[in-house]
């Protein structure tokens, strides 16, 4: 083996665990996007689901509002008559 390819040989082992690094680095960081991504998902499902149901809740609690304050006027409009 020459002078010349053992120092290539060296540089190139040399150089192999950076990017092996690298390479490990560049894949958790992909990982951990996709992991941050299906976390945003799923918090933007629970968005939705809960405010369908504060939308159902408002909705019912003005319905039920709405119908107690027509039975409060006819109560009253009774009263008023019978007086």
């Amino acid at each position: 083996m020459s002078d010349g390819t053992a120092q290539v040989l060296v540089a190139f082992f040399a150089a192999l665990p950076p990017t092996i690094l690298a390479y490990a680095t560049l894949r958790q960081t992909k990982k951990n996007a996709r992991r941050s991504e299906r976390r945003d998902q799923a918090i933007e499902e629970i968005h939705k689901s809960t405010n369908s149901m504060k939308d159902a809740l408002v909705l019912s609690t003005a319905k039920a509002s709405k119908a107690e304050g027509k039975a409060e006027e006819q109560s009253e409009q009774r009263a008023r008559d019978g007086q």
